[in-house]
């Protein structure tokens, strides 16, 4: 536990209409407890004006008096609307560490909505990341993975929602002189049905298949609290855990949960008139 102040500015530059230039600076000092402190300029960038292709770029460099404790993080990110229905998203990280640590991640991924019927919509991302953990060490680590995700939404009727997904992964792991390699793909569906105006009720089952099976089913219950936003209680009667494929809002653990969900739009940060 350390006692530590800190003090920065930042600036928000708006060069032109979707052209908007982020600077910042921030000084830590440790006051009790620890050694050093340091120091963190950071840079980024956003483009808005074109109506088919949005891009941004964040870059960071924080630095102590050692030397020991250096990081610098880019982002990358960019989305283009293909036609009315398709758009294209892609994003990247690079991050450096400590002393040769190393971190990066590359995204690329697709999402289809009908746009004219509203009855299917859907979602797919491959996900690439490598990790260097202490190369200098007798702990040495290097961790490789891929990740292929993809989702897909059917609504029938007004009342009824139906959805599937299929996920899979392969990753390595190389520590003391080791490799290990594993695989695992997983399956789920789930079908809501709005029985009232703010409540629906659904039922979820999902496959997890690495080194042997692993299923999952459980029930919810959901109510709309406010516009646009959902608070569910569920239970899975038996479940499941992996950090990457099940990381993006689904649970799949057994037992007892409570899940938020919130629907983001243009319209809600529109200025009424």
């Amino acid at each position: 536990r350390q006692t530590e102040a800190a003090i920065g500015l930042r600036n928000r530059w708006n060069l032109r209409r979707g052209l908007v230039v982020n600077t910042g600076f921030e000084r830590v000092a440790i006051l009790k407890g620890g050694q050093g402190g340091a120091t963190a300029l950071t840079a980024g960038v956003e483009y808005t004006t074109s109506p088919l292709w949005r891009g941004t770029a964040r870059f960071e460099y924080r630095f102590t008096p050692a030397g020991v404790g250096d990081d610098f993080l880019a982002t990358l990110g960019y989305a283009r609307k293909l036609d009315r229905d398709w758009t294209v998203l892609g994003r990247a990280l690079y991050n450096t560490f400590g002393q040769g640590g190393k971190r990066t991640r590359n995204q690329i991924g697709f999402a289809w909505r009908e746009t004219d019927h509203n009855r299917w919509n859907g979602l797919a991302r491959w996900e690439n990341r490598f990790e260097r953990l202490a190369p200098n060490t007798s702990n040495a680590t290097v961790l490789k993975s891929n990740i292929l995700s993809a989702h897909l939404n059917y609504q029938p009727l007004n009342s009824v929602w139906l959805s599937g997904r299929l996920a899979g992964k392969w990753a390595t792991d190389q520590s003391n002189g080791l490799t290990t390699s594993t695989r695992a793909v997983l399956g789920s569906v789930r079908a809501l049905y709005d029985f009232l105006p703010s409540w629906d009720a659904g039922v979820i089952g999902s496959l997890m298949a690495s080194n042997g099976r692993q299923y999952g089913v459980g029930v919810e219950a959901g109510r709309i609290v406010v516009t646009n936003m959902r608070v569910a209680v569920g239970y899975n009667v038996f479940g499941f855990k992996n950090q990457d494929l099940t990381s993006d809002g689904a649970t799949t653990d057994r037992g007892l949960y409570l899940h938020f969900g919130f629907k983001f739009s243009e319209d809600l940060f529109k200025r009424t008139q």
